[in-house]
């Protein structure tokens, strides 16, 4: 993937294995999107592992 600058491919690259988790986990991504858009502004650091795809089910 190019995307010439290191910082930019490192969080597309973030967001293209989450999406690739998602499908992995039979999630569709557009509603796990949704899903975790809405409370990643509240949660603790401590806590993000939660909105991964194959911990936050999400319903479909």
């Amino acid at each position: 993937m190019f995307a010439g600058i290191q910082a930019v491919a490192e969080r597309a690259g973030v967001i293209y294995s989450r999406l690739a988790s998602c499908n992995a986990n039979s999630i569709n991504p557009l509603h796990w999107l949704i899903n975790v858009l809405n409370p990643i502004n509240t949660l603790l650091q401590s806590r993000l592992h939660e909105l991964l795809p194959q911990i936050r089910k999400c319903p479909q």
